[in-house]
């Protein structure tokens, strides 16, 4: 009986219970919960393990040339670590592939802040705009003749045929084929024409704004770079060359001349009238960039194309800045002799820049110059030239 009774009370309160009484809440939802995740495990930030100090973006391949993400790491790498990551989130997924829902314009948008925070606009930052007797060294038996040297691969009919050196950005064919008339350029923008850049990361011009016009010969025959050059463009030295000590010019004691295969290639140094510059060098001392002596403009017309230097390099390594031994082959003179009086003030300023141009390259040193940029020392001395095999032609 006492079992029975029990067991009726039992269901007695069990009914009550259901009747009346509310059940326990839950405990509550801890607060890094996820849907799908397990209970006490902390979210997971899919970007985590992305370096975005690194001067190159986390993507798995190297982007197709001119191409949204070529864009993109281009901007990334003069911008602060804060501007890589924000882009970076909106832009990709943590695996690098482009977000599908985004339209042209935020990419735009996002492109641009990183374009605004990476680079500079010359005209904006300060007083840096030169005239060519400010920006030039005088050349030497000339009154008033200022000029800068360009290396470039075009040979001169090239160049005359594409209106002269005009920066990427100005260039309709260049505009297409690198994408910056698509919407999601930031130099799509009608806002950014005639603009000239400087790089704040690396502390010197803008690849697609600026032509850049160094001061030195010497310095405009590093250009193009061997890095840089197609490989159907680099052809082979053979010269017999003398070890040297690691001062760079000391030949090693008791060494032997040896034969080496080099490196070569070809590059076209112009001699060009600017106009006006803004000041590469000012602005890399004021920021406390490496120093180089160039200047920055927008475009320089045909008719500012004076001469052609044609220029073989025979290279010490791999790199540009391994060094070089330039041969200049000859000089061309590009426009005709009354424009060339009228642009460089009269027939005496014309004739002495042609005695200098080719006493100072083409007679001193017997036309070889040899090159290495500040700090770097040639481990090798060319003591003679067996043959140089170059693609191409000079025309």
């Amino acid at each position: 009986m006492a079992g029975g009774h029990d067991t009726n009370m039992q269901s007695g309160n069990a009914e009550a219970q259901d009747q009346g009484a509310a059940p326990p809440a839950p405990p509550p939802m801890p607060g890094d919960f996820h849907v799908g995740q397990p209970r006490r495990q902390a979210a997971v930030d899919p970007y985590a393990d992305i370096n975005f100090d690194s001067i190159d973006p986390p993507f798995r391949a190297p982007p197709a040339r001119h191409g949204f993400k070529w864009w993109y790491a281009y901007f990334w790498r003069e911008c602060g670590r804060a501007r890589r990551e924000a882009s970076y989130r909106e832009l990709f997924e943590p695996d690098g592939e482009e977000k599908r829902q985004m339209s042209d314009f935020h990419r735009r948008e996002s492109l641009t802040a990183m374009l605004n925070e990476g680079f500079e606009e010359y005209s904006v930052v300060g007083n840096y705009l030169r005239t060519e007797e400010e920006a030039f060294p005088l050349i030497a038996g000339t009154t008033s003749v200022h000029v800068g040297y360009r290396g470039d691969l075009r040979v001169p009919r090239e160049v005359e045929v594409q209106r002269g050196t005009i920066a990427k950005v100005r260039v309709f064919e260049l505009r297409e084929l690198m994408h910056m008339r698509d919407v999601w350029n930031p130099f799509s923008d009608p806002a950014m024409k005639g603009k000239v850049f400087f790089r704040r990361d690396q502390k010197d011009n803008c690849l697609q704004t600026v032509v850049s016009v160094a001061i030195e010969f010497m310095d405009a025959a590093k250009f193009p770079m061997l890095d840089e050059m197609a490989l159907p463009r680099v052809g082979l030295a053979v010269v017999e060359a003398a070890e040297l000590l690691p001062d760079g010019v000391t030949e090693k004691p008791g060494g032997k001349t040896k034969s080496c295969y080099l490196k070569a290639s070809r590059t076209n140094i112009y001699v060009l009238k600017t106009g006006q510059v803004y000041d590469t060098r000012q602005r890399q001392i004021d920021v406390g960039g490496d120093l180089y002596d160039e200047r920055a403009v927008g475009e320089i017309p045909w008719g500012n194309h004076l001469a052609r230097i044609r220029v073989e390099r025979i290279h010490y390594g791999n790199r540009a800045n391994d060094g070089h031994l330039a041969i200049v082959r000859g000089i061309d003179w590009l426009q005709s002799r009354a424009h060339l009086e009228d642009i460089l003030g009269g027939a005496a300023n014309a004739n002495a820049l042609e005695r200098y141009l080719d006493h100072e390259y083409m007679e001193k040193n017997g036309g070889l110059h040899a090159y290495t940029p500040v700090g770097v020392k040639a481990p090798i001395k060319i003591k003679r030239i067996v043959s140089v095999d170059i693609p191409g032609s000079w025309w």
